[in-house]
This record gives C-alpha cells, structure tokens and sequence, in this order.
C-alpha cells in the first residue's frame, strides 16, 4: 500500500512539474531459458529527484544456438549434445605429458635445467597445445621445451583446457 500512494504522489508531483525524472540504466531482472530460447527481463532504474525507482521493464525473447552442429559439413542440424566432456581431467592431461617425457628430459639436460620446470599450457578443443610457458628458463630452453609440448596429444574436449603442470627429471 506505501508504494501506491508514493507511485500516486510521484504521478501527482510528475504531472505538476516540480520533480525532474532521468533514466540511469538499466538492470536484468530475470532471466529465463526454455527449451531453444532464453528469456531476458530489463528494467530501467529512474532517477527522480533524489531517489532510485523503478521504471519500465521489457522482456526480450533471443533464440539459443544448437548445441549440435551435426557432421562437418553439415548445415544447421540439431540432435544430441556432444558425447566430449567439457574439459581435460587431471588424468589426461598428464597422459599427454607422458607422451612427450622424454622430449621434456631431452630439452632438461640439454640446458642443464632444473630438476624441476612449471609449465603453464593451454589446450585447445582438439588436443593440441596452442600456448606453453616454462617459468624460469632461458629463452632457448623454453622454445625446446615448447617444440616438444606442441607434439603432445591430449584427448579431444568441448572447451579444452589450462593447466600448471610442474615437471620433474626422469630418475
């Protein structure tokens, strides 16, 4: 009942003149997904006087993207969602490591690097190394230790994945 007779009085104040009303945006009220579209509430924050309101609120209908594409080649296509997990687990990225061990050890002995390497790498979607860094090695040693990550494979994945993985000497 307050807010009624308060959006009276701003209706009465509003209509006389004396309040002066600007929009200062606008913020998301709901959101909601249903089925192959989402839903989106936006409603425009006032400011009247000195004081924070509400204004008008519009609700948006935006078409969702299949999450299937189908085959390569294919145009469109709708169906099950990927059988690829969402991203690497701790497991596979360091079955990818393994794979390219001894590369890692070579690039190690042949810049008598530390016992120990953190390497921070990024994975694609496909299972391939797009970024590496080795922390704390010369320039060199880092472009062998790239060369030998770049020949990784990892399993392939919808997002694929970052990961800090520290490097230890073959014993």
């Amino acid at each position: 009942m307050n807010s009624t007779i308060r959006l009276g009085l701003l209706a009465a104040v509003t209509l006389g003149g004396c309040v002066a009303r600007s929009s200062a945006g606008y913020y998301v009220r709901e959101v909601h997904a249903d089925g192959d579209h989402l839903s989106i509430q936006r409603c425009e924050i006032v400011l009247i006087g000195d004081s924070l309101d509400y204004g008008d609120c519009r609700t948006t209908d935006v078409a969702l993207p299949s999450r299937y594409q189908g085959p390569p080649g294919a145009a469109g296509g709708s169906g099950p969602p990927s059988p690829l997990p969402a991203t690497l687990t701790g497991e596979q990225i360091a079955r990818g490591i393994n794979g390219v061990r001894d590369q890692l050890e070579a690039c190690r002995l042949q810049y008598r690097l530390p016992s120990s390497i953190l390497l921070r790498i990024t994975i694609d979607a496909g299972g391939r190394v797009t970024d590496e860094v080795a922390t704390g090695v010369p320039a060199a040693a880092g472009a062998c230790i790239g060369e030998a990550l770049r020949g990784a494979r990892f399993a392939p994945s919808q997002r694929g994945a970052r990961a800090e993985i520290p490097i230890r000497a073959v014993p």
